[in-house]
């Protein structure tokens, strides 16, 4: 599987940009004409959001998620430059907001190109990343990939799994005043809270909301998407902030959960193709 993967991020690489949107654009069909599972998941997320689930939708979510795998490819070889300069960047102002006598939170979900929205946010912040990753299961060759793809030097990637990371991610954010980059639109820990997302029954993660109110620190919400084939935006939003101390601490995680929920429902809605979701979070 090493090899395999080398080679398809290689040719990823290599590869006339427009020749790869003319085999994304194949691969895209086969995947939704012979993957049923996943076709009739993507159309039950575009329900959710009060969409109807046509089939130009599904076809888009499909297209989409083979390019940000191509995307993410090309930048094992090519670092962040080309994304970079093709990105236009909305909300930039809002990071001159963030406190510079602590930490902060950044909220993101399964939108676009997440795996690499950490990375990007390092090129216009001076300060350290922290981001936590789902290693579970996961071979040497693949952490070694991620790591590279993901930090490469610029974001410390913490494992989901370990125990001791929920204390790590307090001390960084209280030592280093750095931002950390969290996602919130699946419990993949199992400690998630009850909620309704987008009006159904769902666990979504309460960490990053009880991290904010236990540190004082605020939360913005920021991702990274494709608008064309090789051209991307950048979305960071004002940082809110939950102060008022007459509440308790887990009426202020509550205050911050039901935020952050809002603000991703907000996101999605307006890129519902971009949503890549095949474990949605909803109850059965």
């Amino acid at each position: 599987m090493a090899e395999k993967l080398k080679i398809a991020y290689y040719l990823c690489s290599k590869t006339d940009p427009w020749i790869i949107e003319a085999a994304v654009s194949v691969f895209a069909i086969f995947f939704v004409l012979f993957n049923s599972r996943k076709r009739n998941t993507v159309k039950d997320n575009l329900k959710a959001m009060g969409l109807k689930p046509c089939n130009r939708l599904v076809y888009k979510t499909f297209y989409n998620m083979i390019f940000n795998i191509v995307i993410f490819f090309r930048t094992v070889e090519k670092g962040m430059d080309e994304v970079l300069s093709r990105t236009k960047v909305v909300g930039l102002r809002h990071l001159d907001k963030l406190p510079q006598d602590k930490g902060c939170i950044v909220m993101t979900c399964h939108l676009g190109l997440w795996d690499l929205a950490a990375r990007f946010l390092t090129h216009y912040l001076a300060r350290k990343v922290c981001a936590v990753a789902e290693f579970k299961n996961v071979s040497p060759f693949h952490y070694e990939l991620m790591e590279k793809v993901r930090g490469s030097g610029s974001v410390e990637i913490l494992p989901l799994e370990s125990p001791s990371t929920s204390l790590k991610l307090a001390k960084f954010a209280l030592k280093t005043k750095g931002i950390i980059a969290l996602i919130g639109d699946r419990d993949i820990s199992g400690s998630g809270k009850e909620t309704l997302f987008f009006g159904r029954k769902s666990f979504l993660p309460k960490g990053p909301a009880h991290l904010a109110a236990r540190l004082d620190i605020p939360v913005f919400i920021g991702y990274l998407v494709r608008t064309k084939a090789w051209n991307y935006r950048a979305y960071i939003s004002e940082p809110f902030f939950m102060a008022d101390r007459q509440f308790g601490m887990e009426i202020l995680a509550e205050m911050y959960f039901e935020k952050i929920k809002i603000k991703l429902e907000k996101i999605i809605r307006e890129n519902p193709d971009q949503w890549i979701m095949f474990y949605p979070p909803w109850i059965k």
